[in-house]
C-alpha cells in the first residue's frame, strides 16, 4: 500500500515538474536500478533536498534497491 502512494505522488508530483527525470524513471521501469541510481546522483544529487520531487525519487531508487532504513533516533527527538 505504501509504495503504491508513494508511486501516486511520483505521478502527480512528475506532472508537474520542470526538470526531465524520464531517463532515471526509463531505468527504473527497465528494472536497471543501479544505472538509475548513479544517473540520479550524477544529474540531480546536489539539487534533490531543495526539491521535494527530487527527493521523492531519491526515496523511490532507495525503495527498489531495497535499501530503506528506518531511522529511530527521528521518532522521538525531543524539543529543547
Amino acid at each position: 500500500m505504501k509504495k503504491i502512494i508513494l508511486g501516486l505522488l511520483m505521478i502527480c508530483n512528475l506532472s508537474f515538474a520542470q526538470q526531465n527525470y524520464s531517463k532515471v524513471l526509463g531505468l527504473l521501469l527497465d528494472n536497471k536500478r543501479e544505472e538509475a541510481r548513479s544517473l540520479f546522483d550524477k544529474q540531480f544529487a546536489s539539487q534533490k533536498l531543495n526539491n521535494i520531487d527530487l527527493l521523492f525519487l531519491d526515496v523511490l531508487i532507495d525503495e527498489e534497491l531495497g535499501e530503506s532504513n528506518y531511522n529511530e533516533t527521528l521518532e522521538y527527538r525531543e524539543i529543547a
